[in-house]
């Protein structure tokens, strides 16, 4: 996977990192899992990306622990054709951090995926 932070493209290593980061955040009460189902994908196609690398502008209907649901969007990085093919697609239900301070703010839990750590999404 990779992420765009203040412009910056990050490789998968980095974005494991920032997932740490997010797990710090969780275990001090400011953010919390949910699980995301895909529900709209809109192709971005940034001349900057390498080829089979894509993103997308991913619109989840997030649903939380306690029962709420509501929608939220998020931009997500491929690393691969496969990768979007299995992970970007409508109906994929996906684990989530929310940001218990502003729930628009998710990001796919890339740990909780299972996916080995040279693949990324």
């Amino acid at each position: 996977m990779i992420s765009v932070i203040a412009g910056f493209v990050l490789p998968h290593a980095a974005i494991r990192g920032v997932a740490g980061l997010a797990g710090l955040a969780v275990a001090a009460g400011a953010g919390e899992h949910a699980i995301g189902e895909v529900i709209a994908m809109k192709d971005l196609r940034p001349h900057w990306l390498p080829a089979g690398m894509s993103m997308a502008d991913v619109t989840f209907q997030v649903r939380l622990r306690d029962g709420r649901s509501y929608v939220a969007r998020s931009r997500i990085g491929f690393t691969a054709p496969e990768r979007r093919a299995r992970i970007g697609r409508l109906g994929t239900m996906l684990p989530l951090w929310v940001d218990s301070r502003d729930r628009s703010r998710i990001s796919v839990d890339v740990d909780a995926l299972g996916l080995p750590a040279a693949a990324g999404p």
